[in-house]
Order: structure tokens, then sequence, then C-alpha cells
């Protein structure tokens, strides 16, 4: 068995001392003495104990220079981002909106609800009525619509590493949407119906800059045929819309 070198060096440290002339309470003597306790702990360990390792997790990775860990939380949370601004928060978006239409013919209320995969490519259903509208003049028609939507900038300006901020700019710019597809009209005074194909382009403002959240939105739109109501039709609107965006998904 291995001697141990720490009691050895315990047994002899009061000799050195003297042989070297300096007092067991020298500052000498204690400085030689922490020395060779450090030693000896040194030597007697392998005898005494069993050093084992622990195997690291296969994707175990470390970063002397991860921002992530390093920054504080309100640099960690914006870096997480990357550009993104909690679109990946889920594979689907949702945005319920309500907002009002000028047309020549009057104000429409619209109710709607529009969805995407991946803020990208989606649908969207609404329903507009004068009726509904509260004050000034209404415009005699009930239209409903249901489109296809895209949103070709997000994933095209991302990809180019073009996301730089602010948030609400890089939001507002990707929000630009295209939409197009099939309405059905009432004349709520004639009992007349038309049909025919509707085109939208809209964008939006994020009155939180983030993805999720309140949206101010403008919308202009057009369908063909017209709708018409004696000398003003509805096919050319503008709008305003209040959305609220969330997501769903892992």
């Amino acid at each position: 068995m291995r001697p141990n070198a720490l009691t050895f060096f315990r047994a002899n440290s009061e000799s050195y001392s003297e042989r070297f002339g300096f007092g067991r309470r020298g500052h000498a003597s204690r400085a030689l003495y922490s020395l060779g306790v450090a030693c000896a702990v040194t030597v007697t360990l392998p005898a005494h104990a069993e050093l084992t390792s622990t195997p690291l997790p296969h994707n175990f990775a470390f970063d002397a220079f991860d921002r992530q860990r390093d920054a504080p939380p309100s640099e960690r949370a914006s870096s997480r981002e990357d550009g993104v601004y909690g679109r990946f928060d889920g594979e689907v978006s949702l945005v319920p909106f309500v907002g009002a239409t000028w047309t020549q013919a009057g104000m429409l209320t619209e109710l709607g609800l529009a969805g995407y995969y991946f803020n990208t490519i989606g649908i969207q259903a609404k329903y507009a009525d004068g009726r509904a509208f509260p004050a000034g003049k209404k415009a005699p028609f009930s239209i409903s619509t249901v489109s296809l939507a895209l949103r070709p900038l997000f994933l095209l300006r991302w990809s180019k590493n073009l996301e730089q901020g602010p948030s609400w700019l890089d939001l507002t710019l990707d929000s630009l949407t295209l939409k197009a597809g099939g309405y059905w009209a009432q004349n709520q005074n004639t009992d007349e119906s038309t049909r025919g194909f509707a085109t939208e382009l809209s964008f939006g403002v994020p009155l939180l800059a983030k993805a999720n959240g309140p949206w101010l939105g403008l919308v202009a739109e057009n369908r063909l045929p017209a709708v018409t109501h004696g000398s003003h039709s509805v096919d050319l609107a503008a709008g305003a819309r209040f959305e609220w965006a969330f997501s769903l998904g892992p």
C-alpha cells in the first residue's frame, strides 16, 4: 500500500523548519506547511480515491461567446427572435378582425378571420354589411368574400438576412398581403345579387412591435363585375381594420 504523503509531511515539517532556522509559527514555516499540504493532497488522492469520468451528452456544446447565455435578459429576448419577432411561435397564425370600408355607395362594417401557415400563405373569410355601420351614409349591401392570401415578403426577406430591425418596420413591410377569391353581394333594396371575383391588397402596423397582438391594417379592394347601386358602386373600396394576431401549434 502506498504511504500517506500527508501524514509523512506533517510528521517531518517541524524538523524541516528547525533545520532551515524557521520558527514553527513563523510566516515561512506556515508557507512551507501550506505548500506541503497542497502537494501531499495531490499525491495522496490517487491512492485513496477512484476517479471516474462522466460522459457528456452527445449534443453537448460549449461556446465561450454564447450571446444567449451572457447577454442581459432583454438582449437575449431580442437575439432569440433573429428577425422573426414571434412569427415561428406556431405553425398557424389566426387573425380575427373588425373594420370599416368606404365605397361610393356608402360605408360598410366588416368582420372577418384570416389564417396563415408560417405567416406566408393562407385563407381569409369576411362579411361586410352596410346596415351594421353605426352612422353616416350606409351602403345598402351585404357582401361575403372568401379569398386565398399570400404574404410574399416575409420568408424572402428573412432568408436573405434582411430582417435587421426595428421590429415594427420589418413586420410592417412583411405584412404586405395579396388576396384573390370570390364574392357574393346582396342588394338589400332590390334583392338583387351579384357574384364575381374579388382582389385585395393590404398591410398592417403592429401596435406592440411584435407579430402576436394588436395590429392596425389598411386595405384596398376591387370586385369584378362591379356591384352598383344607382350611379354608385361598391366595386372599389378602401378600409381600415383592427386586427389581433395569435399563433397556434408547437
